[in-house]
């Protein structure tokens, strides 16, 4: 089965190689020979490039903002319009990690391609 309940991780000391520790208790715990080895997924190239071109865009409209509350003469609600934009910006490239997650990992653990794609168009219609 390619996915697991949330807050168990591989691990090849628990049985069935599961492994319920969310906190790192030693350098011998689950938890940090699963951020080792299994935690840190590998990015499509494709969505490497889409998540650092949308986050430069984040860091220049955050940057964008800053001078634009220290030079004054703007509104609450200009403000509230701007940091709101930023929030579905993030918003977008947390979808993207998502979406690119899903695909990685299932076709990984040989998920069918039809169930990649249901899988992500129902990522699509939940972050809209």
């Amino acid at each position: 089965m390619w996915w697991r309940a949330r807050g168990t991780r591989r691990c090849s000391t628990s049985p069935g190689g599961t492994c319920r520790s969310t906190t790192p208790r030693s350098s011998r715990s689950c938890w940090r020979r699963w951020g080792q080895t299994g935690g840190r997924g590998d990015l499509q190239e494709g969505t490497r490039s889409e998540v650092v071109r949308r986050l430069r865009s984040v860091e220049g409209h955050v940057r964008g903002v800053e001078k634009m509350v220290e030079e004054g003469d703007v509104t609450y609600a200009d403000i509230v319009q701007q940091t709101s934009a930023i929030f579905s910006a993030i918003r977008r490239i947390n979808t993207v990690l998502l979406k690119d997650f899903v695909e990685e990992r299932a076709g990984r653990d040989g998920a069918s391609a039809e169930m990649i794609k249901d899988l992500v168009k129902a990522i699509d219609r939940v972050t809209k």
